[in-house]
């Protein structure tokens, strides 16, 4: 599936967002495409290794089945309660009260990020991204400005261009987005995402 049907475009955004959670199941499972980051983190890399900070994907969410390992390029950080980055184990990853995702405990040491991977319901090949509605992500992302944030999507939810009517002043832009099919940087690209296009990725 190459996209949503054209009428989804008709959609409010909560008919949009219903739409998309009652069409996750169809999803199936899926992979990332082949992708090495390794350039993404030289370019990024000073001192010291660059920060990535990942998220625990879950199926059921129509995520990909697991996310690639970079530990040998860069130190791996994750998302916390309280909305900052922390650096953990995966084995010390806390189930969220409320939701059902695991994240960094908020005793976890404090990370700087380079690069933010970022779940996504849906997404749009201008960097306008549809997350879960609770506002977590547009939260994290507002803290850490100076990060590059990537789309993690399904090509299935990848539109050319959200309805005008979908977007909200709070909303954060991605710089690049990722799926099953592809990698691509996104028309309205930071400093930093312009530099990085002329790596090898």
């Amino acid at each position: 599936m190459s996209g949503p049907a054209p009428s989804v475009y008709q959609y409010t955004l909560a008919e949009f967002r219903s739409w998309c959670r009652a069409t996750r199941s169809s999803l199936g499972a899926w992979k990332l495409c082949a992708l090495g980051l390794k350039p993404l983190f030289e370019r990024l890399k000073s001192s010291a290794m660059p920060t990535l900070v990942v998220f625990e994907p879950q199926s059921r969410l129509g995520e990909p089945e697991s996310l690639p390992s970079w530990t040998e390029s860069c130190q791996v950080a994750w998302p916390t309660a309280s909305g900052h980055v922390g650096l953990c184990d995966p084995a010390q990853l806390k189930a969220h009260p409320q939701w059902t995702i695991r994240l960094a405990p908020d005793s976890a040491p404090n990370a700087e990020p380079d690069v933010i991977l970022v779940p996504c319901e849906a997404a749009d090949r201008s960097g306008a991204r549809l997350g879960r509605g609770s506002g977590f992500y547009d939260r994290l992302l507002a803290q850490y400005p100076q990060a590059l944030r990537i789309g993690i999507v399904h090509a299935s939810r990848l539109l050319e261009r959200f309805s005008p009517q979908w977007i909200q002043p709070h909303d954060a832009v991605l710089d690049a987005v990722w799926t099953q099919n592809e990698f691509f940087w996104t028309s309205q690209p930071t400093r930093q995402s312009l530099m990085l296009q002329r790596s090898s990725l």
